[in-house]
């Protein structure tokens, strides 16, 4: 056996795992945060307060949370490149549902609130789908780089959702902003147009990652495809950790936080600013997102 060749052979697949895993989770968000930069369009079209908007910002939320608990579990049983795979298609088929219902019914009139349940029910099937990103991209990792790479591998894959956030949120600042107002687009677009270029990404993930090195003639890597427990074994080991629920606490409180600047920033700025990318100043959003990712990307070296 040529372990020379096996070697370079696992350090090619590994840089294409990594990139094709960091592109494809950085491309996630832009089927996430756009709903917040339509929240002006959404109030002006069809007469939505800002307690109706909450409730679609809410249902992504909670469906994300049941589909993070159940998606895991269906990536041991069936493979992390297929239910990632399949997160994007469902994130994609659900934005343009969205993207479709808000065109189409913008002219016959549809009743507002018929169109706001629409919209919740596509939006939290949208948080269902989006869950299905994180917990397999962890999962392909882990079999991919040995347990003594993990801390810098995982921390450097961490900076997918910093940069793919603010992208995404440049991107819809832009298709609401300066196409629909400048260039006479359709602020609609702020659905289909990150929902294309997700699928785009979605395809190439598809084809270019596997689950495991035991796949393209590999051998398995040390601690890595571990052989998943019964459902039930593995939810009884869960919430009898102790640890994992500090951390499971400590997120909850994150990201009410996170969520709340995420969902409700850009109208704040677009009635007290200028309504323009501009008047936010984006510079300093990549500034923080570029040191929080430096330090995330080390944190293993003091925390790992």
């Amino acid at each position: 056996m040529d372990r020379s060749g096996d070697a370079d052979r696992l350090k090619l697949w590994q840089t294409r795992i990594f990139s094709s895993v960091w592109i494809t989770y950085f491309s996630y968000y832009l089927c996430r945060y756009n709903m917040p930069m339509a929240k002006g369009r959404l109030s002006e079209t069809y007469g939505w307060d800002a307690a109706q908007i909450g409730i679609i910002f809410s249902a992504l939320t909670v469906m994300y949370a049941v589909g993070q608990f159940v998606n895991g579990q269906l990536a041991d049983r069936y493979g992390a490149r297929l239910i990632a795979s399949l997160g994007v298609l469902g994130s994609v088929v659900m934005n343009l549902s969205v993207a479709f219902l808000l065109i189409s019914t913008s002219a016959d009139g549809l009743h507002s609130k018929t169109l706001l349940l629409m919209t919740i029910l596509f939006w939290g099937g949208n948080g269902f789908f989006q869950s299905m990103g994180w917990a397999p991209m962890v999962r392909i990792m882990a079999h991919w780089f040995p347990t003594n790479m993990r801390g810098k591998v995982m921390g450097l894959l961490g900076t997918s959702y910093q940069f793919g956030g603010a992208f995404a949120w440049l991107l819809a600042f832009f298709l609401v902003g300066h196409y629909a107002q400048a260039l006479g687009g359709d602020w609609r677009a702020v659905f289909w147009v990150p929902a294309l270029l997700f699928a785009v990404v979605g395809i190439v993930f598809y084809r270019m990652v596997r689950d495991c090195p035991e796949e393209v003639g590999l051998e398995a890597l040390e601690g890595a495809g571990e052989a998943p427990g019964t459902l039930k074994g593995n939810v009884l080991r869960t919430i009898k950790n102790p640890y994992l629920w500090v951390v499971a606490a400590s997120f909850f409180l994150l990201d009410m936080n996170r969520y709340g600047f995420v969902n409700w920033l850009p109208a704040f700025l677009e009635e007290h600013g200028t309504g323009q990318i501009g008047g936010f100043g984006f510079s300093e959003i990549f500034g923080i997102v570029l040191t929080y990712s430096i330090i995330t990307a080390d944190s293993s070296q003091f925390f790992i």
